[in-house]
């Protein structure tokens, strides 16, 4: 049982340290994606309806 227990040790370590090393990247992505967005609502709040 002990080996259960170190594997899922092992397991959270290599999840935290993959979430520290890739979360500015999935921040970047989430933040254009927000920004583009936002720019399309933007713009179809400003355009008249039935034109485009």
């Amino acid at each position: 049982m002990v080996e259960y227990g170190l594997i899922i040790a092992l397991i959270a370590i290599v999840v935290i340290v993959a979430l520290v090393a890739l979360g500015p990247k999935i921040r970047d992505i989430f933040d254009k994606t927000n920004d583009a967005l936002d720019t399309a609502s933007a713009t179809a709040a400003t355009t008249p309806a039935g034109k485009t």
